[in-house]
């Protein structure tokens, strides 16, 4: 379990430190494709890609990652999942993926050669707008969805009314896969900047709307007879009107066009050929439909004259074909044109057809000239050789086995399902608690859980089988994650209520999205909403329900039309509202609702969630205020895990690099963020010192040195809390004779307080009752931007310090010092740390005799003899200022070291110390501490604007 735990936090503890990097796919030169994949726990691996089928991966025992090579195959783009153990699991590496209702695939494109682009590249040319909107319907009695296409020049020409193609996806596809997968929108501006196709605006429906229904009928296998049914409903009284009001359509039949793939072919053509007054072209891609449609095939001459285009195209590998080649034979056979295309090599049934299709039918959609032109040279259907497949009963029947639901509602309670008959345990990992909820298993393989009272809740989740981690395979909701894709509970938002909805808008070249409320207008107020580390600029609106929420209070009268951004960097100035602030897509919702309403938002951590006990003391998470400045302080090792302030607009952020959960804490404390460090802070070589005559032997924990106080510092140690009030926590531990080496029972007081200047003191006293040695300090990260907003280069550091102890690469002190005056160590002017900070490639260079060569710059690990008009009372000695937030830190102390580390890269730290090293060199400020006297340390780290 303590494994399996591990694996968890490196993936979601922390997103600031990346546990391992690799690259899970190459294109090989021969085209061949490596893939790889890191599962040490794994007893069977295999790829499966659509160009090679499955293939056995071979296990690096060392690092744990499983290889393969397959290939070659031709340049295009291809779904692909590895099957671990005989379960499915998405490439937790790639970003790209299948937005399927069921199966869960990732996206491998593998590029032409020779410059030669494909139809789908994304190419330097001018780009249209992808929009998401969702549209009361009538006939479903709920809120539905759609993704909608914009050309490059629509925004550009507020004049020009444009044709609007409808297209639809397969049998379980969303209404994203013409878009992520089938790249119509990426095809339609390849087209339009070579002049091959004309401007339209293209529509993208969800086909099978039941799945939105909280109560979703009963559905076994998909709809093939469409017309009275309600997507067709739908589609011609709800999504249309909808579309044509809300953009600039032409709306007659000569300019609507409609078709799509698989079963959406189906549901094109039959919608098209039962609303020939409504469409005037029609797309059929690797599909077939009814030939029982009145008044469509009896009167062949009537609709001949009224199809601009009516174009099918299939594969002849397809398990389609065979029927989708009688049903062109009977259009012959009723004397009732249409264009018919045929290819062989495009692995049949899959979205390199449907791609393919689409490149040779857009440049004929809304031309009536290239459309007559096609129509007129079509070919007769391909003779009958008696081998076609033929999609019958038995067939639907085997790809559509009976549906499992997961998860399920009950009351307020939701009901977890898989299906893994050789699985021997599994877990569901859910956001709402650190804590995973065991399954149990049924006689069939079935394995179940409930989780109460969260059915409300959107929300992400995963089931880790075995020790691996896989998304739901029958949850159709997949998080936009850059990383490993966490399945979430879609809770219903409003959906049964008739509402003015926004729409949605992403700018994928840039990074960005937009919502526009249904009042929009020029001159609304803007919020502003940063992703989480692992999160696309999608997260906030997919998971975190940001349009949703507005919609909702603005139906409500609750608040004025606003718009909602969302980007990576902050804009200047407005409301503004970060993920990483937030543990969980719950909290972030909730924020986002109250900065919508005018409330302060302040991102304090979620106190259950470091609630535990730990070697049988009860851990808990203090809150400290003045009103202005918030910060949290476990008593498990003394980490502060909040430092919340406003920037110079009045948004509250966390300060601070923290993990969500105590937990992660105890297991993955990567980088030493935010503890108490004792009882000898920073290092000694050698893990060895002499006092008094007797040489003491120290715990080794940095190769051959100690650092940070060996194995069970401070930062292991559950301190008892003597006192807690709005403004102040004092604890107090008690380390034994002996440990990790160290002479003396050391009896330690430390005490945060939160101080009417907005500083967090922190304050340390101890006593010995024997001669040892101790420096106290702390070890916070510091992004004054807010926690994962981007790193800290754009920081302003001053240090007041003429000196730097010398160390060598293991950053040991020589005993030397070198002078920072005209070296890159010198902070003593307020200096941009990306002015000197590592670029990739970087490294440590601690405190040895540098010069910094062109063009390249540095980490920092270094202790600062300080420059101080006294020993003892407090001094400021170094401030750290971000012009973005305007957030300023000042840091007092009164010892004489302080360590610069931005190894986090992230974040820097700023630790006020003895120096390093000391009890090994005489000269150095004495660290040795006797009994009857009081080791004291205190230091400030105070926050402010300019």
């Amino acid at each position: 379990m303590m494994a399996l735990m591990m694996a968890l936090l490196m993936t979601n503890g922390f997103a600031q430190m990346p546990f391992m990097n690799f690259q899970s796919t190459t294109v090989n030169p021969d085209g061949t494709v490596t893939f790889r994949y890191r599962n040490p726990q794994a007893k069977q691996v295999k790829v499966d890609v659509q160009f090679a089928g499955a293939t056995e991966m071979q296990k690096d025992a060392r690092s744990g990652i499983w290889t393969a090579t397959v290939g070659p195959a031709a340049p295009d783009m291809y779904p692909y999942k590895f099957v671990v153990d005989g379960l499915d699991v998405m490439d937790p590496l790639c970003e790209q993926y299948f937005p399927n209702e069921g199966f869960k695939n990732s996206l491998l494109e593998i590029p032409s050669p020779n410059d030669e682009p494909l139809a789908h590249d994304v190419r330097p040319v001018p780009h249209g707008k992808v929009e998401y909107v969702s549209y009361y319907s009538k006939s479903l009695n709920y809120t539905n969805h759609a993704v909608v296409y914009l050309p490059p020049s629509y925004d550009e020409n507020p004049a020009k009314a444009y044709p609007v193609f409808y297209l639809i996806s397969g049998t379980t596809d969303t209404e994203e896969v013409y878009y992520k997968v089938g790249r119509v929108n990426y095809i339609l501006d390849n087209l339009l900047a070579e002049g091959k196709a004309e401007e339209m605006i293209v529509v993208l429906p969800y086909g099978n709307p039941f799945k939105l229904l909280p109560r979703q009928p009963s559905q076994g296998m998909p709809m093939l007879n469409f017309g009275g049914d309600v997507f067709s409903n739908d589609l011609v009284n709800d999504l249309m009107p909808f579309v044509e009001s809300r953009y600039r359509t032409i709306a007659d039949r000569d300019h609507r066009a409609i078709g799509g793939f698989s079963r959406g072919g189906n549901q094109g053509l039959a919608n098209g050929l039962m609303n020939l007054d409504k469409f005037s072209y029609l797309c059929s891609y690797s599909s077939f439909t009814s030939t029982d449609i009145p008044n469509v095939y009896d009167n062949p001459k009537q609709t001949n004259k009224l199809l601009h285009l009516f174009w099918l195209g299939v594969g002849t590998d397809d398990f389609l074909y065979g029927n989708s080649r009688d049903y062109s034979e009977f259009l012959d056979q009723k004397g009732i044109r249409c264009v018919k295309e045929y290819t062989n090599d495009k692995f049949g049934h899959t979205w390199m057809n449907a791609k393919y299709f689409l490149s040779r039918t857009l440049p004929l959609l809304f031309n009536p000239k290239a459309s007559a032109e096609a129509m007129k040279n079509a070919q007769p259907t391909l003779a009958k050789t008696g081998n076609e497949p033929q999609f019958t009963a038995g067939v639907m029947a085997r790809m559509f086995p009976r549906a499992i639901e997961s998860p399920v509602r009950q009351g307020q309670d939701l009901v977890f399902a898989l299906m893994a008959p050789q699985a021997t345990e599994v877990f569901v990992e859910h956001e709402l608690s650190p804590a995973l909820l065991p399954m149990t298993k049924d006689a069939d393989g079935m394995w179940s859980a409930k989780l109460e009272g969260v059915a409300d809740a959107t929300f992400k989740y995963a089931f880790v089988v075995d020790g691996t981690k896989i998304a739901d395979p029958v949850n159709m909701y997949l998080s936009p994650d850059k990383g490993f894709k966490y399945s979430y509970h879609r809770a219903p938002m409003g959906g049964e209520r008739q509402i003015e909805r926004g729409i949605v808008s992403y700018d994928l070249n840039n990074q960005t999205a937009l919502y526009r409320p249904a009042a929009d207008a020029d001159g609304l107020e803007v919020i502003t909403l940063i992703p989480g580390a692992d999160d696309t600029v999608e997260s906030w609106f997919k998971v975190g329900r940001a349009n949703d929420v507005a919609d909702l209070l603005m139906a409500d009268g609750r608040i004025k039309p606003c718009r909602i951004r969302v980007a990576n960097e902050a804009a200047e100035g407005g409301k503004m509202l970060r993920a990483a602030d937030f543990a969980t897509w719950p909290e972030r919702t909730k924020a986002l609702e109250k900065l919508l309403l005018g409330e302060r938002v302040v991102p304090t951590l979620s106190r259950d969630a470091f609630q535990a006990e730990i070697d049988g003391k009860a851990v808990d998470l203090y809150t400290l205020t003045n009103g202005n400045v918030t910060a949290q302080v476990t008593n498990y090792g003394g980490f502060v895990v909040s430092l919340i302030a406003p920037d110079k607009f009045g948004n509250y952020a966390n300060l601070v690099t923290h993990y969500n959960h105590i937990a992660a804490y105890q297991t993955y404390n990567m980088g030493l963020v935010g503890p108490a460090l004792g009882r000898y802070a920073n290092r000694i070589g050698n893990a060895r010192f002499a006092l008094d005559g007797v040489t003491y032997e120290l715990t080794k924990n940095s190769g051959p040195h100690i650092l940070h106080g060996g194995a069970k510092g401070f930062d292991h140690t559950v301190w008892d809390v003597v006192s807690h009030t709005d403004d102040t926590l004092v604890l107090t531990c008690t380390l034994p004779d002996g440990l990790d080496g160290f002479p003396g029972t050391l009896t330690t007081t430390l005490t945060y307080t939160l101080d009417a200047h907005n500083g967090l003191v922190i304050a340390y006293e101890a006593k010995t009752d024997k001669a040892t040695v101790v420096n106290l300090s702390n070890h916070t990260y510091f992004n004054l931007n807010g926690v994962g907003q981007g790193d800290v280069a754009d920081h302003l550091l001053s240090i007041k310090a003429a000196q730097i102890t010398e160390t060598d690469r293991n950053g040991i002190p020589t005993g030397r010092f070198i002078d920072v005056k005209e070296t890159p160590y010198d902070f003593n002017a307020p200096t941009r740390l990306g002015d000197r900070q590592a670029t990739l490639g970087g490294q440590f260079t601690f405190g040895r005799n540098m010069t910094l060569p062109e063009g390249k710059v540095m980490n920092f690990d270094n202790n600062y003899c300080l420059t101080r008009t006294s020993t003892d009372e407090l001094e400021c000695v170094a401030t750290l200022y971000a012009p973005q937030s305007g957030r300023c830190l000042e840091v007092w102390t009164n010892h004489p070291g302080l360590q610069l580390y931005t190894g986090a890269r992230t974040a820097v730290a700023l630790e006020s110390q003895m120096y390093p090293d000391s009890p090994n060199h005489p000269h150095f400020p004495s660290t040795t501490l006797r009994p009857g006297e009081t080791y004291r340390h205190t230091c400030v780290y105070r926050i402010g604007l300019k």
